[in-house]
């Protein structure tokens, strides 16, 4: 029976297990490392960190710094854990270092800080070129190599440890490329660099309109230090912005009107200067477009310069200012000949007939003021009434047409109503006269005969404008008027000739001999006052009575 080799045999089997138990163990105890690549750095700033001054103080145990390959945490834990000040948010190192995990997780200290490499080794390595230097607010994109051509060290600005910078460095290093250019500089913005370059020449995005005066025109050509004289860069902050202090010797008017030189002149160029007339009390229309404006501003006077049209028109004045200086009333600056005047505009509008008539028609010789508007100063002539009706002409007159008169008999004493509205004005005011008519209906209306005297000059107690016929009793009358019929009978079914006398036979057929002897035998000789026994026209009233 062959033999098995000794590897696998039962002794060989256990012999490897505690072998492997041995390297657990010794990773156990060395923090899982098995054994060192190299020294530890033993330098160090004099400072204590987690017990050490450098990381070769730690004898060499590895658990320091690393961690078992079960154990949750990682080597940059294990590094927090000594430098505590990495986590204090106060700490400049800790706010050089958010600057670098600013971007996103959190990178492994080793990336820079490279360990096992000698006593005496560098502990931190860092290239310019893989820090994101741009999330400080300053890029270097513009600070690659220096002036020779050689390759910048984070050490060639920060010259004091990468959490300190003295602004001088700039002046330094840009001095040794142009030390005249540099001179002008620092005398016009001081040595405050960083208030305005972010190291990739943008000037940190600096927009001159976000200070309230955007650089235009020529002012985009000036340099900084031709309106910022300050030296200082905080004096900068309080430059002038109106026009009148850096263009005080450019002003050809001198003050004359004002300092707001932005209303004429614009940043384009001072000369060739444009001024809108319309945002002025005077907007400049029609002719006065076109006038010299030395013909108005005479002697550069502008801020009081008159607008009264007359202060320029004068000697165009036709009428001698007759009709006032309100030359604006007719006048417009279109053309100062084409003159219109709108009548609507004083106490007398014309209207009708009187907007086509010539205006010397009314104002006579070129009176125009004092003009009299009573229509009888013009139409004297042709009042048809001879003055009769006074000189209100208006009351039946109208601009449109003077023959077409209508008279409004409602605003009299004796408004026309009924029939009256269709008689002809002469069947009334007899020989054209008007003032001084009687109201009275018998005026018109002579008394009939059939009751003359009876009622006197009442007519209209029976009688209505809408009709002479048929007229209406409205007096006391002691007969029933409604005696044989439903309706009112008429006045002539009992009073057939006149008023003044009446008779029943009308309506009540009789023989004379039979109603006396019938009147007889109930002891009434008298039958002629039939209503004087019949008050209420009955027949039975009069049983009874005696003569």
């Amino acid at each position: 029976m062959k033999r098995p080799l000794g590897c696998l045999s039962g002794v060989g089997i256990i012999a490897v297990l505690v072998a492997l138990l041995a390297v657990v163990l010794l990773v156990i105890a060395t923090g899982g490392v098995l054994f060192s690549p190299g020294d530890l750095n033993a330098q160090g700033d004099g400072m204590t960190f987690g017990g050490v001054k450098s990381h070769a103080e730690t004898g060499g145990n590895c658990a320091v710094c690393h961690a078992p390959p079960w154990s949750s945490e990682g080597m940059a834990d294990r590094c927090a854990a000594c430098h505590t000040a990495m986590r204090d948010s106060q700490s400049h190192l800790a706010q050089f270092h958010g600057i670098l995990w600013s971007g996103g997780a959190e990178q492994p200290c080793r990336s820079c800080h490279p360990e096992h490499r000698g006593s005496q080794a560098s502990l931190t390595e860092v290239k310019v070129n893989d820090f994101p230097h741009e999330r400080t607010g300053f890029s270097l994109a513009a600070h690659r190599s220096g002036s020779g051509g050689e390759a910048l060290e984070c050490a060639d600005c920060h010259a004091d440890g990468v959490t300190a910078f003295a602004v001088a460095t700039c002046d330094t290093c840009h001095t040794e490329v142009d030390a005249a250019y540099m001179a002008a500089h620092r005398q016009d913005f001081g040595q405050q660099c960083l208030n305005c370059h972010d190291g990739a020449d943008r000037f940190s995005d600096f927009d001159h309109g976000d200070v309230g005066f955007a650089l235009e025109g020529a002012h985009a050509q000036i340099s900084c230090g031709g309106c910022h004289v300050a030296a200082s860069h905080e004096d900068y902050a309080r430059a002038p912005t109106n026009c009148v202090e850096c263009h005080a010797e450019d002003d050809a008017h001198r003050g004359a009107l004002g300092t707001d030189c932005r209303a004429c002149h614009t940043p384009q160029r001072w000369e060739g200067a444009n001024f809108d007339h319309t945002q002025t009390s005077f907007p400049l229309t029609g002719g006065h477009l076109s006038a010299d404006c030395a013909g108005c501003h005479a002697d550069e006077r502008y801020a009081d310069t008159p607008v009264e049209c007359v202060a320029c028109h004068r000697e165009d004045d036709a009428h001698d200012e007759g009709l006032g200086q309100a030359c604006a009333q007719c006048h417009t600056p279109d053309d100062w000949q084409d003159a219109k005047f709108d009548h609507a505009a004083t106490t007398f509008p014309l209207e009708g007939s009187h907007s086509e008539a010539a205006c010397q028609e009314c104002h006579v010789a070129g009176r125009l003021k004092g003009t009299p508007a009573q229509c009888v100063e013009c139409h004297a002539e042709d009042d048809a009434h001879g003055g009769r009706f006074g000189a209100d002409c208006a009351q039946c007159h109208t601009p449109d047409d003077w023959e077409d008169a209508t008279f409004d008999h409602a605003t009299t004493a004796f408004p026309l109503t009924g029939a009256h509205q269709q008689v002809r004005c002469e069947q009334c005011h007899r020989d054209g006269r008007f003032s001084g008519m009687s109201t009275d209906c018998a005026s018109c209306h002579e008394d009939p005969a059939y009751h003359r005297g009876l009622f006197a000059q009442g007519c209209d107690a029976c009688h209505a404008t809408a009709g002479w016929q048929p007229a209406r009793l409205d007096l006391t009358h002691s007969f029933p008027l409604s005696h044989g019929t439903p309706a009112v009978s008429s006045c002539r079914t009992c009073h057939a000739d006149t008023l003044f006398g009446y008779t029943c036979y009308g309506c009540h057929e009789h023989d004379p001999a039979e109603m006396q002897e019938e009147h007889a035998d109930e002891g009434i000789a008298d039958i002629g006052d039939c209503a004087g026994c019949h008050p209420n026209g009955q027949k039975d009233e009069a049983e009874g009575a005696e003569d």
